[in-house]
């Protein structure tokens, strides 16, 4: 029979309840991101318009987001419940997510520095050099 306060897999209630609220939580993050990328990917195909750099850059901005909220998710969780003896496989994928969350500022950052470089003007509203 289980202790008060604790349940039969060891793992005490508030513990199994934040590792639930934070797979439930970064889970709908991520498809909430997830939704916005694929809204970003019709409007790039879809209706003629003047941003189409824009569209496919934050596509795939939001597209990361979202696969690094997923699976941060899924490390975190996992993290959460054995926080007595966390695995290396669930710090490597944390480690890998918040790695991971960057790479669309960095990506920004370059495209801008190259169009500068080139002499021209970067254009905020449309995410794309204008020359």
């Amino acid at each position: 029979m289980a202790e008060k306060g604790k349940m039969s897999l060891g793992i005490s209630r508030p513990r199994r309840a934040l590792s639930w609220l934070a797979l439930v939580s970064l889970g709908a993050i991520a498809l909430l991101l997830l939704n916005s990328a694929l809204f970003s990917a019709w409007m790039l195909g879809g209706p003629p318009n003047p941003y189409a750099d824009g569209w496919a850059l934050r596509s795939l901005a939001l597209l990361v987001w979202a696969l690094t909220a997923a699976f941060g998710a899924a490390a975190l969780f996992n993290a959460i419940r054995r926080a007595t003896h966390v695995g290396k496989a669930s710090v490597i994928v944390l480690a890998a997510c918040m790695t991971l969350a960057a790479v669309p500022f960095i990506a920004r950052e370059v495209l801008i520095d190259k169009c500068l470089d080139t002499g021209g003007r970067w254009s905020a509203q449309a995410l794309a050099c204008v020359r």
